[in-house]
């Protein structure tokens, strides 16, 4: 290699360095300044860190810590369960139907989850479901991808 395209090579990867630090001082900048400052765009660190603070301790940060942490953990417990379940089912009884719908689920890991958001929120909204617990719940219990995986560690199971 040249020494122009080492050095092309050093500036490329300087600026990538650059653009992926960027949102975490951006993140620093917005902690320490106003609204007023982060809406104007200052890209400077201020002197509002502890005000900041301040402000987002009085605004329930622990409930709202709380919530994700039982969410978190309740969801994963759950999906756990679930899809080691289907995966074992999936791979030790042997059926045609069951053939055609794992292919189905395998389809299913092709669509991303944008493609699904605005049926999804109808059909909670058919069921009265909007801002409940349980609507974030349901579409993360049972995921194509879960039981996929534990369809896979299944198969080294002995089938004795």
């Amino acid at each position: 290699m040249t020494k122009v395209k080492t050095a092309f090579s050093y500036v490329i990867l300087i600026l990538a360095s650059f653009l992926s630090a960027f949102p975490l001082y951006y993140m620093i900048c917005g902690a320490t300044n106003t609204s007023i400052d982060i809406v104007r765009g200052r890209l400077l660190p201020g002197t509002h860190l502890l005000e900041n603070f301040q402000t987002l301790i009085a605004q329930n940060l622990g409930r709202a810590m709380f919530n994700s942490f039982r969410n978190a953990i309740i969801i994963t417990v759950v999906a756990l369960l679930v899809c080691s379940i289907a995966g074992y089912g999936f791979e030790i009884y042997h059926d045609k139907g069951k053939d055609i719908l794992m292919s189905i689920l395998l389809l299913a890991m092709m669509l991303p989850f944008v493609a699904i958001m605005i049926p999804l929120f109808k059909m909670f909204s058919a069921w009265k479901l909007v801002n409940t617990w349980i609507a974030l719940a349901l579409p993360s219990i049972s995921t194509p991808f879960l039981i996929m995986m534990f369809r896979q560690a299944a198969r080294s199971f002995p089938h004795d």
